[in-house]
């Protein structure tokens, strides 16, 4: 299996987040009972996701496998650290930004990133069958 996959351009709603990552704080813990609420499994498909550039809210735990896109729109598979997230401006308002290691090129880099973006999604079968759909994971 592939450590990142290439394929089209990121669309320009995901750089919103790149012009936003030092504007990150420290997420308060009714912050985080609140998404904790708004997110789960079921309500991660409840639409359908078509598409990888479309949002859901979930939250990530530690040491979590998690598909990021990078800055250059190549998806990654990484693995959410033990730092807190963080809460900051994304597309669809505010929300929580992850801290992913992940491999590129070579190098191990560390970068955080908001699934309000659509820039990380769980490693689980619905999403590595719409990778297949469009081409990014091969089997």
């Amino acid at each position: 299996m592939p450590q990142y996959m290439t394929g089209r351009s990121r669309n320009t709603r995901s750089q919103y987040s790149l012009a936003n990552q030092k504007l990150l704080r420290a997420a308060t813990p009714e912050e985080l009972e609140q998404w904790s609420d708004a997110s789960s499994d079921s309500v991660y498909f409840m639409d359908e996701l078509t598409d990888l550039d479309d949002s859901r809210p979930y939250i990530f735990e530690k040491g979590e496998s998690a598909w990021v896109r990078t800055a250059n729109g190549t998806w990654c598979l990484g693995t959410v650290t033990s730092s807190p997230p963080r809460v900051g401006p994304t597309r669809d308002g505010e929300g929580l930004f992850y801290s992913v290691i992940f491999t590129l090129g070579g190098a191990r880099l560390k970068k955080s990133f908001a699934p309000l973006n659509g820039e990380i999604k769980p490693d689980i079968f619905e999403i590595r069958d719409l990778f297949k759909t469009y081409g990014w994971l091969n089997n």
